[in-house]
């Protein structure tokens, strides 16, 4: 420390941003009640491959609200603190404050990224936009075409071999099974519904960014209008919850990537179950035909056809086995975070203060 300064009034300012910052918060926390909820989830329907991800949605529900309503409270208990903290300098002579502060243990934050570039409303502790701009219905986004050709596809199937009912008769008398029963169970659905709950995850992820967006020059600005031992303390602070941010947004990048997995999953064994399942009709067309005209089928044409319901069981199965174990089937087709949640450092930035009272930020003078 060179020298002390301070102006409350700048500190006040700041404080006003950080209530800002906790109205975001808050707002994620409600949209995640409306769009991402149990009772949303209980809408997609299908007692098959839905059914797991039913499962794990409910976890990530809680987890996104718990981390969000962390951050809401990090957030307002800071507020307090630095509208504290501007207080206490209004009611100290400066000079006062100053030999205090020279007794105040130094911190050491980062030197800001933005020195020298930062704008001239950051500097004021004004927001450049709302980040709840972010927050409005999801739609299915990009991953629209997939869920829709999984729900299309999924229903051609069942009207196809519902025409064909006597080539399914014929399976479960020959093959002991029908396997185009067990492709309609597992993956009728509202698919769609799927893909609005990964883009309601993206547009969480789109607002927090933006929150954090929204404070990242405040260390710069801070260091322009309040320099010391308490200052540094500060700026500290803020540059821990900006980082903190950073991981909440990784965390709802995460919960898109676990919904969209699932839906990139699915729609990769439906891909090759329609090619079997026609495969499949064309083989017992063929048995049929050729018992009707000569009263006997090739063996061929039967090995053929056990080979195809081989295969589309085998299919059902194992895709039913990557989604009782998403996790790690995720992280196979690229989820770029690993098996492991994003780091909850948000819950380290508050804790109790000497009288066992809630606490964040806190001017070193008032604790």
């Amino acid at each position: 420390m060179t020298y002390f300064e301070v102006d409350p009034s700048a500190i006040d300012r700041f404080a006003d941003q950080l209530g800002r910052f906790r109205a975001s918060a808050t707002a994620v926390v409600e949209f995640i009640d409306i769009y991402q909820s149990m009772e949303t989830v209980e809408e997609v329907g299908g007692q098959g491959l839905l059914n797991y991800f039913w499962l794990g949605h409910s976890d990530h529900v809680h987890r996104a609200q718990t981390r969000m309503r962390c951050t809401d409270t990090v957030a307002f208990l800071a507020e307090l603190g630095f509208r504290d903290a501007a207080g206490f300098y209004r009611r100290t002579d400066l000079a006062a404050a100053e030999r205090l502060d020279r007794s105040y243990p130094g911190a050491r934050p980062a030197e800001s990224e933005w020195v020298g570039n930062t704008p001239p409303e950051a500097l004021r502790f004004e927001d450049r936009y709302d980040p709840r701009e972010h927050l409005h219905k999801p739609e299915a986004g990009e991953l629209q075409p997939k869920a829709a050709a999984l729900a299309s596809g999924v229903g051609a199937i069942a009207d196809g071999s519902s025409m064909s009912w006597w080539a399914r008769q014929i399976l479960i008398e020959v093959v002991g099974r029908d396997p185009i029963k067990d492709v309609i169970e597992a993956f009728s659905g509202d698919w769609e519904a799927v893909a609005r709950l990964a883009e309601g995850w993206m547009r969480c992820a789109s607002t927090v960014s933006a929150m954090r967006s929204t404070m990242s020059h405040a260390d710069e600005a801070l260091n322009m209008v309040w320099k010391g031992n308490a200052a540094d303390a500060a700026v500290d602070f803020v540059q821990r919850l900006t980082d903190a941010t950073l991981l909440e947004v990784r965390y709802f990048e995460y919960l898109y990537e676990i919904s969209k997995a699932h839906i990139d999953i699915a729609y990769f064994g439906y891909e090759m179950i329609n090619y079997l399942a026609g495969e499949l009709l064309d083989l017992l067309a063929e048995a049929i035909i050729a018992f009707l005209t000569s009263g006997t089928v090739a063996g061929p044409v039967f090995v053929g056809i056990w080979a195809v319901v081989d295969a589309i069981i085998f299919v059902v199965d194992t895709v039913r086995r990557i989604y009782h174990g998403y996790r790690v089937a995720a992280a196979g087709i690229g989820r770029p975070y690993g098996d492991e949640e994003p780091d909850f450092a948000m819950e380290r930035l508050y804790g109790l203060d000497a009288n066992n009272l809630p606490v964040s930020y806190q001017h070193p003078a008032l604790r």
